[in-house]
């Protein structure tokens, strides 16, 4: 009878020998692969036992390294490039590394780097005779077998990953779904891989992308998510991708990677990407140290690489490199709103407000308009979400009315507050806790909660200003969460809501109105508004925008001295008024006569006549937009515009002693000599005693200026500018000197003209450079404080004063060569002790000058509680402003203008 042969049903394990192929490790090499060839069940696979392949020897070394079950790394005196290839492959494909220290004298520098960066992942074995290494390696060999067998087996990688890719398109289904899609379509679209912004993971560091509501940020990262996913099934040498919610990040973020990369190997010997989303949802202060710990993080860690996501929201410091999502294609875009609606969309049909503003959020709501309207043109987009929203609740069999209370309630907790919420603060009810958690808009988090999406927890909150579940005096402004609440509640049937909450906001926080009526704006009929006034006689019209010039003046406190039209006694001053077919124009007065508030324009008044209008501000043709709050509107723009007047002529620094003397010292510098006795330079004396005699001629009145080239000057500005002249430095001939440190330099040879920054050394232009910033700072200050106190929480600087900023000044080019250069300034701030004065900190740099990442982390100090909602970080990189008779006051009103476009007050 024939001896039955025996197989077994798996292959043999695969054993990799990694080491220096030379005479010292010769025996080393043979006794290991003579060992594991003998022990049950492996096989051996050594370089110089291979037979000839077509492949390259490094690609062969490299894949075998990363397949094999077991790489024994026999450790000699060297270590060779290709054996440190070897185990940087063993360990990025989670394979098990066995290594085993031989007898040396002294172990080279790569070596020595090889065994520091693998001792906190493995342990070694000291092998004092070469003799026994076959007993080390069947020991190890049998202790790695027995604990395969005692404890639970890993998750297989792959199947891993493929869990986790399934769990990240039901996700996705989930975010359509959420919206509204009915599910078969939400399936498809979650299904269909060309849905979803394509994004290009970095290959180190971060990756930052900001985006507005409803641009499809989560599903681009799940779509990148997936996408990591099927590259890392292909190679096992790709990144092996983490997706966190940044709401579960608690403490250390090495903890969470380490923990959601489990048992699929080592953070610290395979490639990461780690992609973040939701970052915005933390809040501003939690979002801004999530960021710097991710920088932090990727800086210390070159194998990881991340991408976060968040919206876009001031306050939230942007990192080098941060990018916007695009909108979608219009394919994309009427791809969605094609399969929502059940029938073809056109981009034609499509609101043009809509279509210029593609994202995914616009295209389920466009579908869903046109699915459930048989004319969905001419519908505002507040309407159009209010809708989607109430069509959400209509179809769910889990929103009772009676759940509308607290989650209007949980609105108003969320929005106040910028963040998740106790439960404990909405209802003390456990029953009414548990309708909150079991609702689909709802998300429970360590009893905390928040809506999923922040389009449920601005609808409710508008709905709970309709309602008068908290009145528009209750808001806490201090959250620019209410801006959209507030948008959508002022678009509501409810006209007298509106005009109650323009009245709140624009006494209250101007800053906060500008948001609001920028996002009304918007909101408006995605149709052109039809152009004409609204009902009522001119005199009606007049009150209501006297009304309103009547809230900004309390909400912009001094700054409407400056900017707004007032009487000699600080009140708001008569309005004249004309009413025509499409527009109103309007005239403030600025005269000392007594006249009723209101009064209409005379139709034989000449609008361009000097003699009849001497006492009135420059009248103002306005063409009013079919809106609720169009007072506020009208007034805000002649406003602005009143402001960007005097920001050009940096006005408001003439209040400040820097200002004012950089204001004289360019009086002088273009004061035309030929009005003195001599053609020389003028003298100081010579100029206060012009000055003294221009203002005080007979018949000269406070509205006379004269004009010097581009510029003319008021009488009021020519006393300050005499009143000037003698703090300024001077020449010994009374001349006035440089007010800042001045060229100490000749022309470079040979050129006929330059750049005027290569007329100063290094050290000069920094002691410049130092010293104006430092000017524009204390100008900078005066100004929010004097004119700006109910803006300045919301300015992007001066909400941090005190600061420091601190930079380095770099140099490139070589003028002494004849080459073009130029000089640029790195700088950021740093915040310092509230008691402290704000200063300036730069030094030289060079162009390979690196700026370290704690330097950020330096603004996560939290002066007070405001700051905990409005950490902010902006580091700014620029070209030396080339020469400006004022270049103090002009940096800081650069600083101020760009506080103001962010308001959107200019």
């Amino acid at each position: 009878m024939t001896e039955e042969t025996i197989r077994a049903s798996e292959e043999e394990l695969l054993v990799f020998i990694s080491s220096r192929q030379d005479e010292e490790m010769n025996r080393a090499r043979a006794l290991a692969t003579e060992t594991v060839n003998n022990y049950p069940g492996m096989r051996v696979w050594a370089f110089e036992d291979a037979p000839a392949s077509s492949e390259g020897a490094r690609e062969r070394y490299i894949r075998n390294a990363g397949k094999a079950d077991f790489v024994i790394w026999l450790i000699g005196s060297t270590t060779s490039l290709p054996v440190v290839e070897e185990i940087d492959a063993c360990l990025q494909s989670g394979r098990k590394l066995l290594p085993f220290k031989l007898p040396a004298q002294r172990r080279d520098c790569q070596t020595q780097e090889l065994i520091k960066r693998v001792q906190e992942i493995v342990t070694w074995r000291e092998v004092e005779d070469v003799e026994t290494l076959p007993e080390h390696i069947e020991k190890a060999l049998t202790d790695e077998m027995v604990r395969g067998v005692r404890d639970p087996a890993p998750l297989n990688h792959d199947l891993y990953l493929k869990q986790e890719q399934r769990g990240s398109i039901a996700e996705t289904k989930r975010l359509w779904t959420t919206l509204g899609v009915q599910d078969d379509i939400a399936q498809n679209l979650a299904d269909d891989q060309s849905i979803g912004h394509k994004l290009d993971p970095p290959a180190a560091g971060v990756l930052q992308i900001v985006a507005a509501q409803g641009s499809g940020k989560t599903l681009a990262a799940h779509r990148l998510y997936q996408h990591a996913i099927e590259k890392r099934l292909e190679s096992h040498l790709e990144p092996l991708p983490v997706f966190l919610n940044a709401r579960h990040i608690q403490g250390e973020l090495k903890d969470d990677i380490e923990k959601a990369v489990g048992e699929q190997g080592s953070v610290y010997t395979q490639r990461i990407l780690v992609i973040i989303d939701g970052l915005d949802e933390t809040g501003r202060h939690e979002a801004n140290q999530i960021l710097g710990k991710v920088e932090s993080y990727t800086n210390a860690n070159q194998n990881v690489a991340a991408v976060v996501m968040s919206r876009s929201l001031p306050g939230l410091k942007s990192l080098d490199g941060a990018t916007a999502l695009p909108g979608c294609s219009d394919e994309e875009f009427l791809s969605i709103a094609s399969r929502v609606a059940g029938r073809s969309v056109h981009i034609g049909a499509v609101p043009y407000r809509v279509a210029e503003t593609r994202i995914p959020l616009f295209a389920v709501i466009i579908g869903a308009h046109f699915r459930d309207s048989r004319n969905p043109m001419g519908t505002s987009l507040s309407q159009m979400i209010s809708q989607l929203v109430q069509r959400i609740l209509e179809e769910s069999d889990d929103y009772p009315e009676e759940k509308a209370e607290p989650l209007k309630k949980l609105a108003i907790a969320c929005t106040n507050s910028g963040e998740n919420v106790n439960k404990a603060e909405i209802d003390p009810k456990s029953s009414v806790h548990a309708h909150l958690a079991g609702s689909r808009l709802v998300v429970e988090e360590n009893d905390k909660i928040d809506f999923v999406l922040a389009i449920f927890r601005e609808w409710f909150a508008a709905r709970a200003l309709v309602e008068r579940t908290i009145l528009p005096s209750d808001v806490d402004l201090t959250s620019d969460r209410w801006v959209i609440p507030l948008a959508i509640a002022i678009n509501s049937e409810n006209a007298s809501l509106s005009s109650e909450i323009m009245e709140v906001i624009s006494t209250k926080d101007p800053g906060i109105a500008g948001l609001v009526l920028d996002e009304v704006k918007h909101s408006w009929s995605m149709e052109y508004p039809p152009e004409h006034p609204p009902d009522g006689t001119a005199i009606e019209i007049g009150h209501q925008i006297r009304q309103a010039m009547s809230n900004w003046k309390e909400g912009l406190g001094p700054l409407m001295t400056a900017v707004g039209p007032t009487s000699p006694d600080g009140d708001i001053p008569t309005l004249s008024i004309e009413k025509g077919e499409s527009m109103v124009t309007t005239r403030w007065y600025r005269g000392e006569e007594q006249m009723d508030p209101v009064v209409e324009i005379p139709p034989r008044w000449d609008p361009f006549s000097y003699h009849e209008f001497i006492d009135w501000y420059p009248w103002r043709s306005t063409v009013i937009e079919h809106t609720r709050v169009w007072p506020w509107t009208i007034t805000q723009e002649g406003l602005s515009s009143s402001l960007s007047n005097l920001l050009e002529t940096y006005r408001f620094a003439l209040d400040s002693t820097v200002g004012a003397r950089e204001f004289a010292a360019e009086f002088a510098e273009t004061f035309p000599t030929h009005l003195l006795s001599t053609s020389r330079a003028p003298k100081i004396r010579e100029l206060s005693d012009w000055i003294y005699e221009w203002i005080t001629k007979p018949g000269r009145g406070p509205h006379d200026s004269i004009g010097f080239g581009q510029r003319s000057y008021t009488v009021k500005e020519l006393e300050l500018i005499r009143d000037t002249l003698s703090e300024l430095p001077r020449n010994e001939d009374d001349t006035i000197s440089e007010l800042w440190p001045g060229r100490d330099k000749p022309w470079p040879a040979g050129r006929s003209g330059g750049l005027w920054h290569e007329l100063y050394t290094d050290g000069q232009l920094l002691e410049r450079t130092k010293a104006i910033f430092d000017g524009a700072l204390r100008i900078y200050n005066n100004i929010v404080e004097r004119w700006f106190p109910t803006f300045n929480r919301r300015h992007q600087m001066s909400f941090m004063l005190p600061l420091r900023l601190e930079g380095v000044l770099i140099r490139r080019g070589a003028p002494d060569r004849r080459e073009r250069s130029d000089a640029s300034i790195d700088w950021w701030p740093s915040l310092v002790n509230s008691n402290a004065d704000s200063g300036v900190s730069f030094e030289l740099g060079s162009e390979n000058t690196v700026f370290e990442s704690d330097t950020r982390e330096k603004l996560e100090v939290a002066r007070d509680e405001f700051l905990l909602h409005r950490g902010y970080f902006r580091h700014t990189s620029q070209i030396l402003p080339g020469y400006d008779p004022r270049p103090a006051s002009k940096l800081a009103h650069d600083w101020l203008i760009e506080d103001l476009e962010s308001l959107h007050w200019l």
